[in-house]
């Protein structure tokens, strides 16, 4: 829903019909808000930002890419947590892994010792 209101504030900048690309872009936003979908907010606000400044608020149009910077860097950030707790989730396997194979090995040796003294 958010992205179709996207591509009409776009459609609409380049038409250059501001307002109504600028209504596009904050419908998009709001869309977003209630859908909690950090992944469009970074597109209504760069639409927002070069709308203002095709329309000549240069002011809004920097607080705009302000925020667009912001959302792009916490999805970065969100991202790079998520990777990294997938790693240390893989090497936590892939230790415990070892841990029971060497295990094994050690009850497989203690088994053996045990079949040769009782066959002693």
């Amino acid at each position: 829903m958010s992205q179709a209101a996207i591509t009409r504030g776009k459609i609409y900048k380049k038409l250059y019909n501001s307002d109504k690309s600028l209504e596009s872009f904050k419908e998009a936003r709001q869309i977003a808000s209630l859908l909690e979908t950090n992944k469009e907010f970074p597109e209504s606000y760069e639409g927002l930002a070069q709308t203002y400044a095709q329309k000549g608020n240069y002011k809004m149009a920097y607080e705009f890419q302000l925020k667009n910077n912001e959302v792009k860097e916490a999805i970065r950030t969100s991202q790079n947590d998520e990777m990294i707790n997938n790693l240390r989730f893989q090497l936590d396997l892939e230790q415990k892994e070892k841990e029971i194979e060497i295990l094994n090995r050690d009850n497989a040796l203690q088994e053996a010792e045990i079949s040769r003294v009782g066959v002693v």
